[in-house]
């Protein structure tokens, strides 16, 4: 899922309606499920590289709510 959305940043976020299909969600509610990720991983030991991914594909979804790619409500950061 991370690598989902980092591979998707430079063209905005990924598609609505890949979401479904490729994680059995909903677009909604990819913000919380990154941020679900992020609450049980950053707190463990990562490489570098691996936490910064999940902090780039955290910023990346805040992000695209502006671009109107998703609906984001209730994201909040735990970790």
């Amino acid at each position: 899922m991370i690598e989902f959305i980092l591979l998707w940043i430079p063209y905005g976020g990924p598609p609505v309606d890949e979401i479904l299909p490729r994680f059995g969600i909903l677009s909604y509610e990819l913000p919380g499920r990154i941020d679900e990720i992020a609450s049980r991983c950053l707190g463990g030991s990562l490489s570098v590289e691996d936490r910064s991914r999940i902090i780039e594909a955290l910023d990346a979804v805040a992000r695209s709510s502006a671009d109107g790619h998703f609906e984001f409500t209730g994201l909040e950061r735990t970790w």
